[in-house]
């Protein structure tokens, strides 16, 4: 099937809307509070009734874009990293330096990559 797209100045922007099967999807951020918790969906591209493998690799991706970009990742990777190269009961200090470093791509003023 093709997909419509319905746009007022002809952008893919947050106001941009999407037809397909009968149904509209709008390009928006949903944001779910649970228990005083909130957290994002995740983007889906798969239709349940007629799955592709375009749409799977799609889905992967913006999953695993959400997971590296998230502002929790940093933290988490420098932690389970230094517990398993150097310490088991890092400082704050420690896994902050760490974090801050995947974080950036800088340690000791020298740039590495310089993308997260």
């Amino acid at each position: 099937g093709e997909v419509q797209v319905y746009s007022e100045n002809g952008a893919f922007d947050e106001n941009t809307i999407f037809g397909f099967g009968g149904k509209f999807f709008k390009n928006i951020k949903s944001v779910v509070t649970v228990n005083g918790h909130a957290f994002r969906n995740p983007p889906q591209f798969m239709v349940k009734d007629m799955p592709t493998k375009r749409a799977a690799l799609l889905e992967v991706d913006a999953l695993l874009d959400h997971l590296f970009y998230h502002p929790n990742t940093a933290t988490f990777v420098a932690y389970r990293l230094i517990q398993r190269f150097t310490t088991s009961n890092p400082s704050g200090d420690y896994v902050k330096a760490v974090g801050d470093a995947f974080r950036t791509g800088t340690y000791g003023g020298t740039t590495f990559s310089g993308k997260y």
